[in-house]
């Protein structure tokens, strides 16, 4: 029986900006339907590596990416040719909240519009069920013309996973998504990422481990070598939270260093 590929293959991806190399040598593969932790010390470009998957590093003047990155058995250009179809398809969340200066309401008709037409039947219910769908919709049906940056930390950010659910991505790349909201709110978002990894791939870059461990299924640990950063080990959460096979692994886990 064939298996099927896996959402993200990559082979010997390096990502440099202006010829200082961010990440080296990155080989890795993230399962569909599942969790998969990012994990390693600041500076060893997690978040390098992590914008590479939806060509967002190619916005940055200087940097430069190579190597190979196949989503789904297919070569990055060919899943997506343009980067506007690769960005619906593959989306991304931020550290810190980033709603459009504008209304809830506007936020999410957008995104919608621009990428599903016009039609205000169509737009009015998948946002509906976009905010349904992290829990948001009860809490603004009633004051969806107020300005979202009147939103609550933890709402903006549910907001934005809302945005980009609307387009029906299939990887979701998400950058400390929760490191920069209260406790509660951080627990929401965690349950709408267990809810959501039945339907799509999720890649998490996260300091925290404690975060990795209650969420991943598979985790990729980065650390630094020569001025950039490398795979150190990956694998099954389990076995390398548990039993770790390199010694940098066993001391960053045990909280000896980093």
């Amino acid at each position: 029986m064939r298996h099927a590929p896996p959402a993200i293959l990559t082979h010997n991806v390096s990502v440099a900006f202006d010829g200082k190399p961010a990440v080296s040598g990155i080989s890795a593969s993230f399962p569909d339907c599942a969790i998969n932790a990012i994990v390693g010390p600041s500076g060893c470009g997690k978040s390098s590596f992590l914008s590479a998957l939806n060509r967002l590093n190619e916005s940055v003047p200087g940097c430069k990416v190579d190597g190979n990155i196949e989503l789904f058995g297919a070569a990055l250009g060919r899943f997506a040719p343009n980067r506007e179809e690769l960005r619906r398809t593959v989306a991304m969340i931020f550290q810190r909240p980033v709603p459009f200066p504008l209304s809830i309401r506007r936020n999410m008709e957008i995104p919608i519009t621009e990428h599903y037409g016009r039609n205000r039947q169509e737009t009015a219910g998948r946002c509906e069920a976009a905010l349904k769908s992290v829990g948001l919709w009860g809490e603004v049906e009633n004051r969806l013309d107020m300005p979202a940056t009147q939103l609550s930390g933890g709402q903006q950010q549910r907001l934005c996973l809302a945005r980009a659910l609307a387009l029906e991505p299939r990887i979701l790349l998400l950058d400390e998504p929760t490191s920069a909201l209260d406790p509660m709110a951080a627990g929401l978002i965690e349950e709408l990422l267990r809810e959501l990894k039945s339907q799509m791939s999720l890649v998490l870059v996260t300091h925290n481990l404690a975060q990795a461990r209650r969420l991943a299924d598979t985790v990729t640990f980065f650390w630094m070598k020569d001025g950039h950063g490398y795979v150190a080990e990956s694998g099954p959460a389990d076995t390398l939270f548990n039993t770790p096979r390199e010694d940098v692994s066993r001391a960053y886990f045990a909280g000896h260093i980093g």
